[in-house]
């Protein structure tokens, strides 16, 4: 239900100088951050299959962000985007790719639900003799004889095989796995929103697996589901979704035969039957006993059918297009799918804030409230993570006074299990056990037990994970504010005796501001001798995740979806994580 625009980046440069001395080579590479002209927002959600079994693994990206899966399912992503829209792209090996679009809020969190989609085999056909391919649900597409074209632009003459999917439109979980939001760029370069009757996503491939295109017009087909059959229009104008832009772009058009659309494209990725009409924005908030729960907000028009949904930030914030002088039904639904409010709403004719709606808490949800606590058993920040067997997850923010609570859909579970960790002392948990109920009091939550000990952590993304143990820091000040700024880790990596690494990450925090940091990553890395293997990060999401800058204290450092390489092989693990703790000196 959300638009999205072209983003537009800029970029800062932190320079960082380094000497060479007679025998040592010295390498210097640089991260700038994310330009400060745009928001800080994040987006956490599941990533599941059509049968809503939990994907783990799978590569989430946002802007320059990006993070993998957990064995839940579960993401969690932080970027700095332009407040017009943001795009996320999803991808995993056996699946096709998804986009959705979010519209962000400053200092707040999206949640999104997202159904990845098997990629099968629909069929193959020859190069020289083209042919056409039929889906179960009739769509089909017809390929010209010596049609097909590499990347490169040249022809290709081998087998052809062709990935192929139908989206059905009066599905009521299409959101969940279509690209973009119906917003769309017609032909005339106006805004619009679409009703579709249909999307057919369409991906070719040689027989070793490599891209490919076409470069003469192929037929594509898809029939009407009979329950939109009354409102298909005689001819349809034809629309493909631009990855880049989270836009669909109007190209072409369709014709009625029977009850089936028919169209000619030239080249191929998603593309959508659809009508478009001028929209409004409607937008509102949902509170549930005093409560900001991410719950879906279904819009339902009342007289074709279609549906689109949002889901709510943790502000309890909903917004999104849709056609003006329609009238909808408004649905909220919970984690469980229980539709917990219903209400007509519209016609709009203008852009509409519905307000507030103040809505009942249901019986699957649970208030869960409790303190926690250090090893002395003294209030202290951090966070609890939730988890259970059903794949529900959920993290619990302790204030400064330890205190949390929050209302979590814990559906039809009995028992979650709970993580503490203590962001003082860098300590955490083992797993604890907890019976569901409607109120749920911890009580005092020790965050104790496993000591988050100093080093460089790199878990690669496909590969293993490698922990070098030790590592000091140092703390710069900003010399106007006071506030720290320059973080420098030293940790050494040593591959065998006489061959090791001494790398410095130096941390900048552009806008010297502890409340609303914004940091570059540079690192300089000392080679001794000839190290068989060597690990060194590339890019990232960088945050500080506790900092004690007494002597003898800890800072630790993350950077979320790193492409990490190994520096002899030149191996580049994309989406991993680098985890650096230091001992402040």
């Amino acid at each position: 239900m959300r638009s999205i625009l072209p983003l537009f980046f800029a970029f800062m440069l932190l320079t960082v100088f380094s000497c060479r001395k007679d025998d040592i080579t010295t390498t210097t590479t640089i991260t700038p951050p994310v330009p400060s002209v745009k928001i800080e927002t994040a987006v956490h959600g599941l990533v599941t299959d059509e049968n809503n079994t939990p994907i783990a693994d799978a590569l989430v990206r946002m802007g320059d962000a990006q993070t993998t899966t957990n064995a839940q399912g579960y993401f969690s992503l932080s970027d700095f985007q332009s407040s017009i829209g943001a795009l996320v792209n999803v991808e995993k090996a056996g699946y096709f790719n998804a986009y959705p679009v979010f519209k962000p809020n400053a200092n707040s969190q999206e949640f999104l639900t997202i159904q990845l989609i098997e990629r099968q085999l629909s069929g193959s056909v020859s190069a020289q003799t083209g042919g056409e391919i039929t889906l179960p649900n009739g769509s089909a597409v017809v390929f010209e004889p010596g049609s097909f074209v590499t990347t490169n632009g040249e022809s290709y003459s081998g087998d052809v095989q062709v990935f192929a999917h139908y989206l059905d439109p009066t599905d009521e979980d299409l959101y969940k796995y279509m690209p973009g939001n119906l917003t769309a760029l017609n032909s005339e370069n106006e805004m619009r929103a679409l009703v579709t009757f249909g999307m057919l996503n369409v991906e070719l491939e040689t027989s070793s697996g490599e891209e490919l295109n076409i470069n003469q017009a192929a037929v594509i087909s898809m029939p009407v589901p009979a329950d939109i059959m009354a409102n298909a229009p005689a001819t349809i104008p034809l629309w493909y979704y631009d990855e880049t832009l989270g836009l669909w772009i109007e190209e072409g058009q369709a014709t009625l035969a029977g009850n089936t659309y028919s169209g000619e494209v030239n080249h191929f990725t998603f593309w959508n039957c659809d009508v478009p009409f001028p929209f409004v924005n409607v937008n509102g908030q949902i509170d549930v006993n005093g409560f900001a729960p991410y719950v879906e907000v279904r819009l339902t028009r009342l007289d074709t059918g279609e549906s689109a949904s949002d889901h709510t930030d943790d502000k309890g914030l909903f917004d999104g297009k849709v056609p003006m002088d329609a009238v909808f039904l408004l649905e909220v639904i919970n984690d469980c799918g229980t539709v917990i409010y219903s209400e007509q709403v519209g016609p709009f004719s203008v852009d509409t804030n519905l307000g507030t709606y103040y809505v009942t808490q249901s019986d699957d949800w649970s208030e869960i409230s409790g303190t926690l606590v250090d090893c002395d058993m003294n209030p202290t920040t951090g966070i609890l993570m939730l988890q259970g067997d059903n794949g529900i997850f959920d993290i619990l923010q302790a204030g400064s006074n330890g205190a949390f609570y929050k209302l979590v859909a814990t559906c039809e579970i009995d028992e979650i299990t709970v993580v503490a960790v203590d962001a003082n002392a860098q300590v955490e948990s083992d797993e604890l056990s907890f019976a569901v109920a409607p109120i749920m009091n911890l009580g005092m939550v020790a965050a104790c037990g496993n000591t988050i000990t100093s080093g460089v952590e790199y878990n690669l993304y496909g590969g293993s994970n490698i922990f070098i143990p030790f590592c000091t820091v140092t703390v710069e000040n900003d010399p106007d504010s006071g506030n720290p700024q320059i973080y420098t880790f030293v940790s050494t990596y040593e591959d065998s005796p006489g061959n090791y690494v001494t790398t410095e990450y130096i941390f900048l925090d552009w806008n010297a501001d502890p409340n609303n940091p914004l940091y570059g990553m540079a690192y300089n890395e000392t080679v001794f001798g000839t190290p068989t293997t060597y690990y060194q990060p590339g890019g990232g999401d960088i945050s500080l995740i506790f900092a004690d800058y007494t002597p003898g204290g800890s800072i630790q450092m993350i950077i979320e979806n790193c492409d990490a390489k190994e520096a002899v092989s030149g191996t580049i693990f994309p989406g991993s994580t680098v985890t650096i703790t230091g001992i402040v000196q």
